[in-house]
């Protein structure tokens, strides 16, 4: 039975983003990082890549057969490939035919990790392991392949019925698979999709994992789906209407309100005044006594009385002044 399933309710355009694009490149910007960096370029060579830290393409080596590429990717054709190195991001591995990048996210096996050294370690497992692998995205710009243990799983055509049936602004349920630090990926039902951090809720998320679980089952919002490159972005927070486009009127410059410390930093303290709507409280409006810091007047958690000093609801931003007894007085 399917992990995932659509319902048959759409979003508005109203709640549609004005571009996903920029969200769907610094997601993948951030699961490749790792790897352009600690295999020197890797993502232009990885059809050339034969051993260990970024080989060089030998002379007289043929050049990839991108169309070949694309039609296997397009066939959904299951590779055996050998696990070559590994990294911080994932695993690279080869076989007779390709060779390419496994993000961590896309492994069956592999949980989140508390540490960086628990992660290290799982993904050194891999090594000489051989895996059931999809291409999952092909670029032949930069001359890189990506695949995925999760799609190798996947009876061949779901995926292209998946992408096929998807809409933007369409609501589905899917299970959570995996959580990192730039967002949440959802099964789908036979195909993964990406909610970026950015997009799991109104307010400021510090991790993903405040939000879900793994093994959660929830709802998100189609952003956009690129069957070429293999992509569904998603979000959590268009399933709510956005609180900001009230804020100005609900929350005048000089109101004295409650608010909730949701997080404490060395400039000051975050405080929410309803879900999705948070503010900063700048140190210098707490009116503390020399020497004394934030995390000594406040706690996470508590209630205070905050005054709205500035609101700007297009860049989501609200400045605050503690009003508590403790503060003195403007």
């Amino acid at each position: 039975m399917p992990r995932g399933s659509a319902h048959t309710r759409t979003m508005t355009e109203e709640t549609r983003p004005d571009s996903v694009d920029s969200l769907d490149d610094a997601y993948w910007a951030a699961v490749l990082e790792s790897v352009e960096q600690e295999w020197g370029g890797w993502s232009s060579r990885v059809g050339n890549l034969t051993s260990g830290q970024g080989a060089e393409k030998k002379e007289g080596q043929s050049s990839i057969d991108w169309i070949l590429v694309e039609l296997m990717r397009h066939e959904e054709r299951v590779f055996d490939c050998c696990v070559m190195a590994y990294n911080r991001g994932g695993l690279l591995v080869e076989c007779e035919t390709v060779r390419g990048f496994v993000p961590a996210s896309h492994l069956v096996d592999c949980p989140p990790c508390h540490t960086e050294e628990e992660r290290v370690a799982l993904l050194k497992g891999y090594l000489g392991k051989r895996l059931q692998l999809k291409i999952i995205e092909s670029d032949a710009r930069r001359e890189r392949i990506v695949m995925s243990e999760r799609a190798g799983l996947t009876a061949p055509g779901i995926r292209a019925r998946l992408f096929y049936q998807m809409q933007p602004g369409q609501v589905l349920l899917g299970c959570v698979t995996n959580i990192t630090e730039f967002g949440i990926f959802l099964d789908l039902g036979g195909l993964e999709g990406l909610a970026h951090i950015s997009e799991l809720s109104w307010g400021r998320v510090s991790h993903p994992k405040i939000i879900a679980a793994l093994g959660d089952r929830v709802d998100a919002v189609v952003l956009q789906v690129d069957p070429r490159r293999g992509r569904v972005s998603l979000s959590l927070k268009r399933l709510k209407d956005n609180p900001w486009l009230r804020a100005e009127e609900r929350f005048p410059i000089g109101k004295t309100i409650e608010a909730v410390v949701s997080e404490i930093v060395p400039y000051g303290c975050f405080a929410r005044l309803e879900e999705g709507i948070e503010g900063l409280i700048h140190i210098s409006e707490m009116h503390l006594p020399e020497g004394q810091s934030a995390d000594e007047l406040l706690t996470q958690g508590q209630i205070v009385n905050v005054e709205v000093l500035s609101l700007d609801a297009t860049r989501q931003r609200l400045g605050l002044r503690l009003r508590n007894e403790e503060s003195k007085p403007s």
